[in-house]
């Protein structure tokens, strides 16, 4: 019994220095794993990245809303040389190969930003402007520069992942407590991808961060106002972002407002501002829609009316058969068809990150526990919506198979959420900490394998190409 007690003691030291060290040890591991693939990886291979930098192009040219083309279609005009690397690279990528490489850049390496322009359509167009402020200040300053567009894209996903890691290593710093918990979220393999491309995934991931570390410092005090103001201004920017995370925001904004009947005004705010963001996505967002054959809106929210029980049987085939794959997409985040990580290995990296998370979560047990409710009432509300958005927007009229179009990047941004939503293990703090010393460094050296091996040089051999 000694010996046990003298390895917990040891065990013990070294969460106590992972713990002060937190951010230094987030850093540590994701800025290495960024380098690698902001210089390793092709342009624009995160899931819909090309379409995003699209975007951002735009807002740096200060085209803000759309154009209308001669058929109605919401359009942007985008320089030339940007859409022939695109449609090259997506060439490359679905052509025999099934993959990106650089050879698909070679030979468009010399282009640069000015030159002719013409009318462009995509999806991301309706898409909250202040979520790509980092992009089009980077893409901005390349244009005035006109440097090359291939370098451009890849030393400004550099700098996009770098300054990410900065912001959630601050973000790891500021919480009091659920640090380690923090930090095997932010080094989620695709987390750490998403940091370093244009995607605005990273922005809408470290405010829902920022939002549960400012709102676990109002409901440990009454006399926080900075903070409610802060949770209040993040509330709003994340559900502007995407309007299926709109409970979420207004589940806080009424927590704010029963916490405290000071914080009203911060309430008000919060509620008025998801307003709006509400607004914006319905006249702006599902404007830049793409039509599809065979899919239309009305007519599929009239087939739902008309046949009711058909909900049931949507819902449960698609838990039955993308239940892991949405998971699996965190660690193998190319996307590519056919290319994902064995069930055994998505369901042990599950049962590590919640076992991770149950014994270093930010609230205490019995803590704010209506509040927590709440928000798991607020999450699930939230995928309700996004699931039934795709349906409508995304999938054949009266498809019975599924919902088409979600993508596990999508639940990314609300996993921090499960930070005051888990309560801890009914273990003895000294257990829960020996386990911490050891499950950490092993998710982060299991984290690294699967972020660079799994999906780059044995999937993807991008280094060799």
């Amino acid at each position: 019994m000694s010996a046990i007690k003298r390895v917990i003691d040891e065990l013990q030291k070294i969460y106590l220095l992972l713990c002060q060290r937190a951010a230094t040890v987030f850093l540590v591991f994701a800025l290495p794993v960024i380098v690698f693939h902001a210089l390793a990886a092709p342009p624009l291979l995160a899931p819909d990245e090309w379409d995003h930098t699209a975007r951002a192009i735009g807002l740096a040219q200060g085209q803000v809303f759309a154009d209308k083309s001669a058929d109605q279609q919401k359009t942007i005009s985008l320089p030339k040389a940007y859409l022939e690397i695109v449609w090259d690279a997506h060439k490359e990528k679905l052509g025999k190969e099934q993959r990106f490489t650089w050879r698909a850049y070679e030979a468009q390496s010399d282009k640069r930003w000015k030159g002719q322009k013409i009318p462009a359509q995509f999806n991301s167009i309706g898409y909250f402007p202040l979520a790509y402020t980092p992009q089009v200040l980077v893409l901005k300053f390349s244009m005035m520069a006109n440097f090359k567009i291939v370098a451009s894209l890849r030393w400004g996903r550099l700098f996009l992942g770098v300054f990410y890691a900065g912001i959630g290593a601050m973000l790891i710093r500021l919480l009091d407590s659920g640090r380690l918990g923090l930090v095997a979220l932010l080094s989620l393999p695709q987390v750490l991808f998403l940091f370093a491309s244009f995607s605005p995934d990273a922005s809408v991931i470290l405010t829902g961060t920022a939002v549960i570390v400012v709102l676990n410092r109002v409901m440990m005090s009454d006399k926080n106002t900075q903070a409610a103001w802060v949770a209040a201004m993040g509330v709003a920017f994340f559900s502007a972002v995407k309007i299926t995370y709109l409970p979420i925001g207004l589940m806080i904004a009424l927590i704010l407002l029963l916490k405290n009947k000071k914080y009203i005004y911060q309430s008000v705010t919060a509620l008025v501002l998801s307003a709006f963001a509400l607004v914006w996505g319905v006249f702006f967002a599902a404007a830049g829609s793409q039509p599809r054959q065979g899919i239309d809106a009305g007519e599929q929210l009239a087939f739902l009316f008309g046949h009711p029980g058909s909900i049931f049987i949507i819902a449960w085939r698609t838990l039955a058969t993308d239940a892991l794959h949405y998971p699996g997409e965190w660690i193998d985040y190319l996307n590519v068809p056919g290319i994902h990580p064995a069930y055994w290995f998505i369901v042990s990296t599950l049962v590590v990150l919640v076992a991770i998370l149950v014994m270093d979560p930010v609230r205490k047990r019995g803590a704010y526990f209506p509040q927590a409710m709440q928000l798991v009432a607020a999450l699930v509300l939230a995928l309700g919506l996004s699931f039934g958005a795709l349906y409508l927007a995304w999938t054949p009229v009266g498809y019975m198979g599924g919902v088409i179009g979600f993508q596990g990047r999508y639940l990314l941004p609300l996993l921090p959420f499960l930070l005051i939503i888990l309560a801890p293990l009914p273990v003895s703090l000294r257990l829960r900490q020996a386990g911490l010393a050891i499950l950490i460094p092993l998710w982060l050296v299991a984290a690294a394998l699967s972020g660079i091996w799994l999906s780059q040089v044995n999937q993807h051999p991008l280094l060799l190409s």
